[in-house]
């Protein structure tokens, strides 16, 4: 698929798109995105997952306004993913992404993000959920 056909169907998808909640943060958003989606456990586990995918390309431009909920009918949710920007990695040893997401702050490796697990409603042994970022399946 090209871009403008990326492009396309994104603004269709929007279109459609009846309300929308951004500025969702990595740590912060939990809470409010329990309370205000329709399937929470779904929801967590995704943002959780896209920290790790943002962890594992360096995507050093993620920002609150990259994560909202959409209400297309009556239920809200995560929206797509979407604004991801890939950074070439500048050191092995260490690299930061753009929020906090662990107790060692914006430090990308497995332990940091692995260290707020629960915050996302996730079990540290599911083998779908946290411990997936530590290259076990």
């Amino acid at each position: 698929m090209d871009i403008q056909s990326i492009v396309a169907q994104l603004r269709r998808e929007a279109s459609r798109i009846e309300q929308a909640i951004a500025a969702l943060t990595g740590l912060d958003s939990q809470p409010e995105l329990r309370r205000v989606v329709a399937e929470p456990k779904k929801d967590t586990r995704e943002l959780f997952r896209r920290m790790c995918f943002n962890a594992l390309v360096s995507n050093i431009d993620d920002h609150p306004r990259n994560h909202a909920v959409i209400a297309k009918d009556k239920d809200w949710k995560l929206s797509p993913a979407y604004d991801l920007t890939p950074a070439p990695m500048i050191a092995q040893e260490r690299r930061d992404l753009a929020m906090e997401c662990g107790d060692m702050g914006r430090y990308a490796n497995a332990k940091n993000i692995l260290s707020q697990h629960a915050r996302f409603l996730l079990d540290e042994h599911d083998p779908e959920g946290a411990s997936s970022m530590g290259g076990r399946r």
